[in-house]
């Protein structure tokens, strides 16, 4: 069960990360395409990590790495932009809920997984939760949606879908290659996507801007921001590597958990900013959820 230990590691990162992410696009790094280019960008870096364990690939696995290089930056964009429009919490649901249902559809499909009888009693807590803790009951059962509601939503779904496809993928690719190698060269995959957003005239001059905008501080925040979300993805691709894709996935949860609590430490500083509700009722939702994560936990040692 090291596994557990890597992706709950990853997932408190990811969720610092995330609060970055927001006070960036709003107030420092205003276009994704930009943003995303930067962190394709900045995935050259990963070479760094190949004289630790670096393996020659074939063309076919080379192939296969960037592909993965490529869907994954595809999955940050589209989760940018349902971030961006949306609060965290509300993109989080659809892409939290929908994330670990594809993955366990990829799994069967592409990577013959199959859970038993005890694994999806976990599963479904585990989902169960980390839809609960994010959810906002108030805003499902409203009558009328905007049309950025809709728009969000269904980027969030192409968002929860490219990164399922990712997940499975790379646990089919780190078994073909030693697991730094294939990280590495699949990061590179990531840059050279990021490079196809120059040929396109408005983001290329979004992205030059942004240099401007940005400023020293930004800057420098968008700097220690991605090396925590490097960290996270190490620590969450190792995990995947140990571990099944779809429940490393199902433990988005935990993520969450510790969304929660940052977001209770500093939505009082920055309420402009994390745009989150925190009613009584929103709480009391909250932690029903971790309990249903916290028995989803137990259920996978049982």
């Amino acid at each position: 069960m090291n596994w557990i230990f890597y992706a709950v590691v990853a997932y408190f990162l990811y969720a610092v990360t995330a609060v970055i992410d927001k006070f960036l696009l709003k107030k420092r790094i205003p276009s994704p395409a930009a943003y995303v280019f930067y962190v394709g960008i900045l995935s050259a870096f990963s070479f760094l990590l190949l004289p630790f364990g670096f393996s020659l690939p074939g063309w076919g696995n080379f192939l296969a790495e960037l592909a993965l290089g490529g869907i994954f930056l595809g999955a940050v964009y589209t989760f940018i932009l349902a971030v961006k429009n949306q609060e965290i919490s509300r993109s989080a649901t659809v892409i939290g809920a929908l994330t670990p249902l594809f993955t366990l559809v990829f799994s069967f499909l592409i990577l013959g997984e199959k859970l038993n009888t005890g694994q999806i009693m976990a599963f479904l807590l585990l989902v169960c939760g980390g839809m609960l803790i994010s959810l906002k009951l108030h805003v499902c059962f409203k009558k009328h949606h905007t049309a950025a509601f809709w728009l969000s939503f269904a980027t969030a779904v192409v968002s929860a879908g490219l990164f399922a496809l990712y997940y499975v993928l790379a646990k089919y690719v780190f078994a073909e290659q030693p697991f730094i190698s294939a990280f590495a060269f699949s990061r590179f995959g990531s840059f050279l996507a990021a490079l196809l957003f120059l040929l396109v005239p408005a983001y290329r001059k979004e992205i030059f801007a942004t240099r401007k905008s940005a400023g020293v501080e930004g800057g420098s925040l968008f700097v220690i921001n991605k090396i925590l979300g490097a960290g996270s993805f190490i620590a969450l691709n190792y995990s995947v590597k140990l571990g099944s894709a779809t429940f490393v996935n199902a433990l988005q949860g935990v993520q969450f958990v510790f969304l929660l609590g940052l977001v209770v430490l500093l939505s009082k500083k920055f309420p402009s900013i994390l745009e989150e509700e925190l009613t009584h009722e929103v709480l009391l939702q909250k932690i029903l959820a971790i309990g249903l994560i916290i028995c989803g936990l137990f259920a996978l040692y049982i």
